[in-house]
């Protein structure tokens, strides 16, 4: 199912309902709105960036995928069905998008058409990524799963961590996700099976995201967006800010860093900021 809408699309300085910046040279927020009585959850960029994925809700109905110009124009919803939040994550190279829904883990392309099922779960998935070479796709059900995508073999992480939004490193070599059982953003080394903590935040809509350089972090913590850089030797991530602001969440960083998505809890509006 596939329903084409226009959207409202406007600039402004905060989360809140404040007046456009007139810094144009400091950070700028552009607001995507959703029409009335549809909340906007779990944004994802296309891999070029120019596209928006994310969890389209409404109130009386079931939860869908949609897929939305970055300019606010030419939103289609795609895929229904959803289960509580429709996360996604974009293949990069064939432009299809995997998604979770009642049935498993979900294939559609991105343009519009039948989804068909790629993995059938015991549970619940969540957490959604592809890793950029497009050979893997990786989710948690009870415990995270990476998924080879050319014979559908799987392997399962060993771990007790409760891993919500999973991110490939952009080597394909680690995963980065926010632990609900620790309250900790974490970093998986695949090669190793070694796991760190990074960053200890009480936030419950905590999230976290890789810049293309693979050692900054774009993270959400009970501030607003900050920015973490790795640092050698097992030395803590140092810490900046980048948005300030409440109740954020899911992050995502555009393929060229230049630019973030996000949310807020219970807002019907997908936020991207640029000029950081």
């Amino acid at each position: 199912m596939t329903v084409a809408v226009v959207l409202a699309l406007g600039a402004c300085g905060g989360d809140d309902d404040s007046p456009p910046d007139d810094n144009p040279s400091g950070p700028q927020v552009k607001e995507i709105t959703m029409p009335t009585g549809i909340t906007a959850n779990s944004p994802r960029f296309s891999p070029d960036g120019l596209r928006i994925s994310f969890d389209y809700g409404n109130t009386d109905q079931e939860d869908s995928l949609a897929v939305v110009d970055r300019d606010g124009q030419n939103l289609k919803v795609l895929a229904d069905g959803c289960d509580t939040f429709c996360e996604s994550a974009w293949h990069p190279t064939t432009q299809e998008i995997f998604f979770s829904r009642e049935d498993g883990v979900n294939s559609v392309p991105s343009t519009g058409g039948t989804p068909h099922v790629v993995y059938e779960p015991f549970g619940f998935t969540k957490g959604l990524d592809v890793s950029a070479d497009g050979q893997y796709l990786v989710f948690s059900e009870f415990r995270p799963v990476l998924l080879k995508l050319s014979d559908g073999t799987t392997r399962e992480l060993d771990t007790e961590d409760n891993a919500y939004g999973l991110r490939f490193s952009p080597d394909g070599k680690k995963l980065l996700y926010f632990d609900y059982s620790t309250d900790t953003v974490r970093l998986r080394d695949l090669e190793t099976d070694t796991t760190i903590s990074l960053l200890a935040t009480d936030n419950y809509l905590t999230s976290a995201d890789w810049f293309p350089d693979g050692n900054r972090i774009a993270v959400i913590t009970d501030d607003g967006i900050e920015l973490l850089t790795l640092q050698a030797g097992g030395a803590a991530p140092t810490r900046s800010m980048l948005k300030e602001g409440f109740a954020l969440k899911d992050v995502d960083v555009s393929p060229d860093g230049k630019s973030i998505a996000y949310c807020v809890n219970g807002r019907r509006s997908i936020f991207v900021l640029t000029g950081f």
